[in-house]
Formats: structure tokens, C-alpha cells, sequence
């Protein structure tokens, strides 16, 4: 195809200033040529034409797409904050052609700069491959989106040195131009993209979809469950350079987040056809990162251990699930697993995978008393990142397969129990007892939240429902596929379902036809919702009239999918009973985050040492507490010294009044920090 053959980008921006008589006809062929000479867009070949300086044109298109413009010349001397980065992958912003400045921790909110917004929902794409709260959209020219991408994602320092400027200089507006914005004020987004967010805030659910979807908050990653002064940084030069990192971790190579998440979604769409063991890397990737984050681990440390963890069984297929406990009991495992050791790392030579990575797998299978292999280390000698993966590795297939060595699936404690049992022998005891203390932990934040409910996804599309089922499971889901409507069916009769996702359009009957019966299978309680592409008013209301709980289009957020399917759930079983623990399992700071990221209500009862405290909750904000006799705020800030006593949720009491109308983070870290002034 000759370069005259092929189709012209941004056509649309340039009929547009045609029919607006923004340029004349005669302008509108001589930017058409100039942008097939050039292999240019055509708002870049208006610009780089001399039709129209860039300050016209992104006037123009501000005014077109209701929104701001920012200029390339500021884009080019701003600085990007590695976090926003982190919250959109390169693939990401190579397909959808959008660049993030701004990452807002506070509101979960991401600022991102982009060429096109009229031929694809922009906005829309990036929540849903972000995983943010909101999505703020200004424009620019494409050539700058792409100097942005070269320069902040693959580390081309000079990309904006082949961008023709032209006239840059930005004109005023004219007074009573309603639908015009001016360009983004570049000073403002200066200083926030220069703003490093210490409280690292978990990637939780939106307030509200722009379809109206109700309030509701997901525990996000398992970072979000620490006390707030573990998110503080107290040393101002150490909070200065990380306020001024900027983007991938190094020259040409994306972040660390980007890369483990990829690798992530990799396994899994491997792991489809794996039986019992499908989603077993990942559930092994969230204990390490968990184990780690207790640790104390640094990004550079943490990271390549989750990449090692992702891939650890790649190449390794076999009739043996060769685990740590497997090869250290068994010889055939044992034989097995002296072959294939070094498989993931072989099979991915070529990926210049992490030191750590290296490192991690090829020690996971080392004993702690020095018997194990290749190279016989003994306790501390072998490599952190190994310990932990031989622990997670091992509780994650005692837990979760019932062809482990006990040949049943054992409780969290239970393995717990096992794992004990070779302590010092072939595990780390260390990491073993944070296993225990997680476990422990976990156990009481489920049952908080209540927030385990097993779900049928049907959906034929292998990528979206992976993703989909990744997003759903880190929101306290446990998701089971099916890929038409015989194999949902089926899947439906063993029972225990509290609701279902269903696609309308499946090989042999699609999801109407489907509706009844799968209703009959899961049982009337069992909510279904519709997710699907057909988004006609007739399949809308057909979705309806079947008794569907909700009907969303995709793409749809998958926070807005947890928070509907939910909201839908507890609506038709009601809500948790009481739930109650101790504070030596859970500090006070973890019990009021996660009550509040589960944006539960009721009465929090503490009793400690025969004092008794109350907090109030109403849709995780506390607007009353009591501490003997002291009410409000006073009253939390006195119960957050409590190390000892326990505690009882009953979700079935309601606030007598409202005496706090601080937010909750709010509270917590004014707590702290007179806990930190009363300790000097």
C-alpha cells in the first residue's frame, strides 16, 4: 500500500475546521497533503502546515471536546510523577494513545492528557485499565502525546526535540466564549505533578459510576490495611526525592507495578485449562507481597520476588505439583523438581528478568537445615525472597488443592498447623509466624467485611472475564468461570453460588435463554446481573423484565461490578451478624481502616481492662464515640492506645447521634500523631 492508499488520522478534527470555517478549502487540501508527506495526524499537520499556529488549534479542539488544552511546550518541561505512571501501563498508553499527569491520592483521581476523545470513550478505557475513582481528561497535540510516551515510558530523553512548534504562544479568550476552556494552568498541575502521595491510598471503589451506581468501597490491595504511621515519612529530604522521581524505574523500562501486573495477567490467561490449580500463581503472588509488606521490604526488594512468584511453576507442568513440602517429602517430586528447577527461568531468558527473580527461584527449593537443593544453604544463607516463597508456595496448595500430601484442603489455621510441624526443619520459622499472624489477621478482616462470596462469571471472552476475575478477587470475591451456557449450568448445580455475572451473548443459547434456569440452579436468592456489549434499549429492558438485579455495558469498572453485585447480595441475604476479636490480632488503626474502606455501619464495642468504648459507624465514617465519659473525637483518640482487649462489630446498631464530623483517615492520623507527641 502505497503511503497516498493509506487512510488519514484526525480526518475528523479537520472537516470539522472546514465546516466551521476555521480554515478555507483550499487550506483543507494542503493540510491533507502535508500530512500524507509527513506520516502526520491531521491536527499536527494544521500545526506543522503553518495553517494554524498550535495555540488555534488546541483552542479549537478544547472547545470541541468541552475541556482543557495543555500546551507541548509545558508539557515538555513538566514533571511527571512516577505514581501516575504506575497507574496506567505502557501497553495502555501505546493503545489508547493518553498519557497520565496527575495522580490525586486523596480522591483517587487520575489527570490524564490526550489527542482523540471523540472516537472511543477515553475517560471510560483508562478507569477501567487504571482501576481509579475518576479520570480527568485534557487535550493536546498527538504528536506530544507520543514524545510524552518516548520520553517518561521508554526513556527517550529528546523525544519533544522533533515536534514542530510552530506558534506556541497562547492568545487570551475572548470574553463570552461559553463552550471554550483555557489551557490548563501548567503552574497548578506543576506542583501536584511534583506532589509524591505518602499515604499510597489503595485503588478502591468509586463513589458513583456516571450511570448513578450506589456508594461503595472495596478493600483494595493488601497495603491498605496498615496502621497510618506506616504511610507517614517523617524525614522532609527523603519525602523530597521520592516528590521528585520521575518516570519508570529506569531509562526505558516501565514500573515495577506495570511489569509485575503484566506478568500477572500473563499467568493467568496461562493458567485457564489448569484444573485445581487455576489462579494458584496469583493467590501465591498476593501472599508474598503480604509477607513482604510485613518485612518491611523496599520496592527493589519486594517487587522481583513477586515477579518469582508469578512465574514460579511456569514449565513445570507435570503430574506432580511440585511444592516446597512435595520435594522435601516425596522422591519422585523431588526428582521432578531437580529437572524443571530452573524451567520459568530458562523459558524466560530472554526477559533480562530481576537479579531477585533469579535468585528466588533458583533456591526455592532449599531446606532450612541445609538439606535441600541445588546448593544445600542453610537458614539465613538462602536468599529472603526464597524463604518466602516456599511458604507462601506451600500454604497456598494446602489450602487451596486436595491433592496436597494431606489429600484434603485444609483451614487457613490448619495449615498453619502443618506448615509448624517442619519448622526450622524445611521453612523459615520467622516467616512462618508472620504467615500465622496474617492469617490470623485475615481471618478477622473477612469476617469484618463479610466479603467472601463465590460468584459464577459467564463469559465466553478469555481476556476481559481474566481481568475481570482478578479485580473481583482482590475486591473479596471468589470467582468461578464458565464459557457458555452448558458448562454455567453445570457449574451452577454444586451449589453454594451467592450470585452470577452473566454475558448475553454465548455460543449455543445466549444469556436471556439462559436466565431461568440458571436462576433455578444457583436457587432464588442468588442475585444475577447482566454484563455485557449489547447495549440496545431493547436488550436493556428484556435484561430488566427477567429479573436481572442490574444490567451493565461493558466496559464497565470492576469496582462498579463488586459494588452493584454486592449491594445486590447482602440485599438478598442480608447483612453479616456480630463478628469479634482481640487487639493483640488486630491493632485498633487496622480494625477502623478496614471497617472504613468496607464503608460498613454499626457499633464497634471495645473492652479493655474493664473499660468499655464505643464507636459508631454509619458507611465507614464514625460519627460517635464513647469512652467512659469521654464522647466525640477525644474518645477515639483515647481508645487508639489500647494494645490490649477485645473487640465486638454489631452491624445491627444504629448511631444514637453525631458528635464527630471529622473523616475517619482524619481521625486516625490526628491519633497518631498525639500518640507520637506524647512519646517525647
Amino acid at each position: 500500500m502505497s503511503d497516498f492508499d493509506r487512510p488519514l488520522l484526525g480526518m475528523r478534527v479537520l472537516d470539522r475546521l472546514l465546516a466551521d470555517g476555521k480554515i478555507s478549502a483550499a487550506e483543507h487540501e494542503r493540510v491533507k497533503l502535508h500530512g500524507r508527506r509527513g506520516g502526520e495526524r491531521m491536527e499536527d499537520a494544521v500545526v506543522s502546515s503553518g495553517v494554524m499556529s498550535e495555540a488555534e488549534l488546541l483552542r479549537f479542539l478544547a472547545a470541541m471536546y468541552r475541556t482543557r488544552f495543555v500546551s507541548t511546550e509545558k508539557l515538555r518541561r513538566a514533571k511527571v510523577n512516577r505514581q501516575a505512571l504506575a497507574y496506567l501501563p505502557r501497553m495502555a498508553a501505546d493503545r489508547l494513545k493518553v498519557f497520565p499527569l496527575i495522580f490525586d491520592g486523596r480522591h483517587q483521581a487520575l489527570t490524564v492528557v490526550a489527542a482523540d476523545l471523540e472516537s472511543r470513550d477515553v475517560a471510560k478505557q483508562v478507569q477501567m485499565v487504571s482501576d481509579v475513582h475518576e479520570v480527568h481528561v485534557y487535550v493536546a497535540r498527538p504528536a506530544c502525546i507520543e514524545a510524552l510516551i518516548r520520553k517518561h515510558y521508554y526513556g527517550e530523553a529528546q523525544a519533544f526535540d522533533t515536534i514542530p512548534l510552530g506558534t506556541t504562544g497562547i492568545s487570551l479568550w475572548e470574553e463570552g466564549d461559553a463552550q471554550a476552556r483555557p489551557d490548563a494552568d501548567l503552574g497548578d498541575l506543576d506542583s501536584r505533578l511534583g506532589t509524591f502521595e505518602t499515604t499510597s491510598a489503595p485503588r478502591s471503589a468509586r463513589s458513583s459510576d456516571r450511570a448513578g451506581a450506589p456508594s461503595s468501597r472495596a478493600p483494595g490491595r493488601p497495603a491498605s490495611v496498615r496502621p497510618p504511621p506506616s504511610f507517614m515519612i517523617d524525614d522532609p529530604a527523603l519525602a523530597a526525592s521520592l516528590a521528585g522521581m520521575s518516570s519508570a524505574a529506569a531509562p526505558g523500562e516501565p514500573s515495577w507495578t506495570t511489569y509485575v501486573e503484566t506478568v500477572g495477567v500473563l499467568m493467568a490467561l496461562l493458567e485457564q485449562d489448569r484444573g485445581d490449580l487455576r489462579g494458584h500463581s496469583a493467590l501465591v503472588c498476593r501472599l508474598c507481597r503480604k509477607l513482604a509488606e510485613r518485612l518491611e521490604l523496599t520496592e527493589a526488594q519486594r517487587e522481583p520476588i513477586l515477579v518469582a512468584a508469578q512465574i514460579h511453576d511456569l514449565g513445570k507442568a507435570g503430574v506432580y505439583h511440585l511444592t516446597p513440602l512435595n520435594v522435601f517429602q516425596y522422591e519422585g517430586h523431588r526428582a521432578r523438581a531437580q529437572k524443571t528447577y530452573l524451567a520459568p527461568l530458562r523459558l524466560l531468558d530472554s526477559a533480562h528478568l530481576p537479579v531477585g527473580t533469579h535468585e528466588t527461584l533458583t533456591h526455592m527449593y532449599e531446606r532450612y537445615d541445609g538439606r535441600g537443593f541445588p546448593d544445600r544453604k542453610k537458614g539465613k544463607e538462602i536468599p529472603l525472597g526464597a524463604r518466602v516463597l516456599a511458604v507462601a508456595e506451600t500454604y497456598a496448595d494446602l489450602t487451596t488443592h486436595d491433592k496436597n500430601p494431606y489429600r484434603k484442603k485444609l483451614a487457613p489455621t490448619e495449615a498453619c498447623d502443618a506448615m509448624e510441624h517442619y519448622s526450622e526443619r524445611f521453612f523459615d520459622p520467622t516467616t512462618l509466624a508472620l504467615l500465622r499472624r496474617l492469617v490470623v489477621g485475615d481471618e478477622l478482616q473477612h469476617e469484618l467485611l463479610a466479603d467472601r462470596k463465590k460468584v459464577l462469571l459467564v463469559d465466553p471472552d478469555l481476556e476481559e472475564s481474566t481481568v475481570l476475575e482478578m479485580r473481583l478477587s482482590e475486591r473479596g470475591f471468589d470467582v468461578v468461570i464458565a464459557r457458555d451456557a452448558d458448562s454455567a449450568l453445570a457449574k451452577a448445580a454444586s451449589g453454594g453460588f451467592d450470585g452470577a455475572i452473566l454475558e448475553v451473548e454465548l455460543s449455543g443459547r445466549d444469556g436471556f435463554a439462559l436466565f431461568e434456569p440458571l436462576r433455578e440452579a444457583l436457587g432464588s436468592a442468588a442475585p444475577i446481573l447482566f454484563l455485557t456489549g449489547k447495549s440496545d434499549d431493547q436488550s436493556v429492558r428484556r435484561g430488566f423484565g427477567l429479573g436481572a438485579v442490574d444490567y451493565l455495558v461493558k466496559p464497565a469498572s470492576p469496582e462498579v461490578v463488586a459494588a452493584k453485585l454486592r449491594q445486590a447480595i447482602e440485599a438478598s441475604r442480608g447483612r453479616a451478624g456480630g463478628v469479634s476479636g482481640s487487639l493483640t490480632q488486630m491493632a485498633l488503626p487496622d480494625v477502623i481502616q478496614i471497617l472504613g474502606s468496607g464503608r460498613k455501619s454499626g457499633r464497634l464495642e471495645l473492652n479493655a481492662a474493664g473499660r468499655r468504648g464505643e464507636l459508631y459507624f454509619v458507611e465507614g465514617s464514625i460519627h460517635h464515640a464513647t469512652f467512659g465519659p469521654v464522647q466525640g473525637a477525644e474518645a477515639v483518640y483515647a481508645m487508639l492506645l489500647l494494645d490490649h482487649g477485645d473487640f465486638r462489630l454489631d452491624p445491627s446498631s444504629e448511631t444514637p447521634q453525631r458528635s464527630i464530623e471529622m473523616s475517619t483517615e482524619g481521625l486516625l492520623l490526628e491519633g497518631m500523631r498525639r500518640m507520637d507527641e506524647a512519646r517525647r
